[in-house]
């Protein structure tokens, strides 16, 4: 196992070097690549003979937008049906009662995101920044899609209005974990010289998944009457979604996982095997004769630190939670008074 992981370990950093040379490795290249501009960056994509780290660092910034684009264009478009969705899922009595509740189903959703953060974030540090991304944009088709099949408050009373609040819940921990897990990615995947300006792309398909969403629920609003809106209409929306999340699937299936995280899991196994190893030595000098018990004081300390560190790794989510509470609370509250904001 210590030589496929080496093995491993020569491949991915062989792979860290092409990218250091691609971006700021030291060479001639990675150093003109600094001034290259984005107009630039995009001719060279777009060109026959493009280099294949732009090819990449391509596909990685279109993964990272069409997922936020989904996610902010399933997120947003309940806004912009809200009236139907609040005549649909509460009781008729009074119209204004309903646009008001459609509208805390909408916002409350901004006070799961942040745990949507937490809980994608623990995923992609346990399991690989692309599993936590395959994983958000499913959650976020999926129960889209169901919210657009949703019985009404007419057919199936308040069961109606539960489900639809919990189908709003996934959607909200599941552009939480879209909107950091994409940036963190789109960051990892990059060269040195280029991580500002991926990042922020990835953030720009938030913007147009909203656009898009608007002008969705413009043209339904143009082409069908409002009565035919409240009877179907605004379910067109939801269940085109899943198309979006179908094409997100399938570019996320061609870009691999970034080169930082496979880094420090061939890390995490150098320390897990290294501390194996040092377990066996100690076993082998307790059996020796009395001069060798001074080796397990060393080798004990030593594999008490790597075994710290090794958990430490493994349990992110319980390391910013101590860390970090006061922040984690504070965001809590800031981006959920945004969604009543």
């Amino acid at each position: 196992s210590r030589g496929q992981g080496g093995e491993q370990s020569s491949k991915v950093f062989a792979e860290s070097a092409v990218r250091g040379e691609n971006g700021t490795g030291g060479d001639d290249r990675g150093t003109e690549a600094q001034g290259q501009s984005f107009r630039e960056f995009v001719g060279s994509v777009m060109r026959e003979g493009g280099d294949a780290e732009s090819k990449r660092l391509a596909k990685v910034v279109a993964a990272s937008m069409i997922g936020n684009v989904l996610e902010w264009f399933d997120f947003g478009v309940f806004a912009y049906f809200a009236p139907q969705i609040g005549a649909n899922f509460f009781p008729p009595s009074n119209s204004a009662t309903a646009l008001l509740n459609a509208f805390a189903v909408f916002g409350g959703a901004f006070f799961i995101r942040p745990l949507g953060g937490v809980i994608f974030g623990h995923i992609g540090d346990t399991y690989g920044r692309k599993t936590a991304l395959t994983m958000s944009v499913t959650m976020m088709g999926a129960s889209t899609f169901i919210m657009g099949c949703l019985p009404t408050y007419a057919d199936a009373g308040l069961w109606a209005t539960l489900m639809l609040v919990v189908m709003r819940m996934f959607q909200g921990l599941s552009v939480g974990g879209e909107m950091v897990g994409s940036i963190i990615f789109s960051v990892e995947s990059s060269p040195v010289n280029r991580q500002v300006l991926v990042g922020s792309l990835a953030m720009t398909g938030a913007i147009l998944g909203l656009t898009l969403g608007s002008l969705t629920g413009l043209i339904i609003h143009s082409a069908l009457s409002e009565g035919s809106v409240l009877e179907f209409g605004w379910r067109i929306p939801f269940l085109l979604g899943v198309l979006i999340a179908v094409f997100a699937l399938w570019m996320r299936k061609e870009i691999a996982e970034s080169v930082e995280f496979e880094e420090s899991m061939v890390q995490r196994k150098r320390e897990m095997e290294s501390g194996a190893t040092t377990e066996g030595v100690e076993m082998h000098g307790v059996g020796s004769d009395a001069s060798n018990l001074v080796v397990p004081e060393v080798s004990e300390s030593h594999t008490s630190d790597q075994r710290e560190s090794v958990a430490a790794k493994k349990i992110p989510l319980m390391r910013s939670l101590r860390e970090h509470p006061l922040e984690i609370l504070v965001m809590f509250v800031v981006v959920g008074a945004h969604g009543f904001g």
